[in-house]
């Protein structure tokens, strides 16, 4: 699947923007659709920015466009492919730009944060997905979108096992908090897209299990999920079963997901991603 970054204009394609994400946060299906056919490369772009705080200008290496050839079972994509998408971030106090703009009641809440200390220290050694994580608790943004952004953290840091521990239990931590609450029962729309929602914690939670090593756990979440009849299709089934096998086997290991369709048919090997400009 190749996507290309188009700079948004305003608040009216900020908004749009966020409610494809969090339709995107919901809906399975949506994040697996793949086109393995599409060879463009990763590519980047240089795009001038104004920090909304304090003022400073500076040009941010953004990603243009990528293409992916399968995610891993943390949704992570492969191939040459931003994983995460880059976000601008201001130079002198760090604060994530992770919309267009912002208004001046939103800048009133944001301040005490990116002014603090604490926030400051963070910022020297922590990836702007985190960072941005911490401002959405500031925010009290929903938990699955915390808990999303906490995911894409996590792949920032996939080669150090210390610091991915980190990000993955912040991640964790949101997904189970969000799980606790009360499930709708789903007999409007915007029901059934809780449902997927929850459904998506359920398989990312139990990845994160996985992954830190609590086997336990997560073998009862698949468990449960096994005979779920929110499982309508064969690749949800096959994830399942893939985490059910993993987890036998003591495996913590990142893996690609195993689609049904492509069991036999091997993935072309990716062309190398270009290093960011300079």
């Amino acid at each position: 699947m190749t996507v290309t970054n188009t700079p948004s204009r305003g608040r009216a394609s900020t908004s749009a923007r966020s409610r494809r994400v969090r339709l995107c946060i919901g809906v399975l299906a949506s994040l697996l659709c793949l086109d393995a056919h599409d060879t463009r490369a990763h590519t980047f772009m240089q795009k001038q920015q104004v920090c909304p705080l304090d003022g400073t200008r500076w040009t941010a290496t953004l990603d243009g466009s990528g293409t992916s050839f399968g995610q891993h079972l943390d949704m992570k994509p492969f191939g040459p492919t931003p994983a995460p998408w880059r976000l601008a971030v201001c130079p002198k106090d760090h604060f994530v730009m992770y919309q267009e703009t912002f208004s001046q009641d939103e800048l009133a809440v944001l301040r005490p944060l990116i002014e603090s200390a604490a926030y400051q220290a963070l910022a020297k050694d922590h990836t702007e997905y985190f960072l941005l994580g911490r401002i959405f608790e500031h925010l009290k943004r929903p938990a699955f979108v915390i808990g999303l952004i906490y995911v894409k953290a996590s792949w920032q840091v996939d080669h150090d096992p210390a610091r991915y521990r980190e990000y993955a239990t912040e991640a964790l931590r949101h997904y189970e908090a969000g799980l606790a609450k009360p499930a709708a029962i789903a007999t409007k729309p915007s029901e059934k897209d809780d449902a997927d929602q929850r459904l998506h914690a359920e398989l990312l939670a139990g990845e994160l299990e996985r992954r830190l090593g609590r086997f336990e756990a997560a073998q009862a979440r698949f468990g449960r999920l096994q005979n779920s009849p929110q499982l309508s299709s064969e690749l949800l089934r096959a994830i399942v079963a893939q985490q059910l096998a993993l987890i036998a086997a003591r495996d913590a290991a990142p893996h690609r997901i195993e689609r049904p369709d492509e069991k036999k048919t091997p993935h072309p090997a990716p062309p190398p991603v270009p290093p960011p400009p300079t």
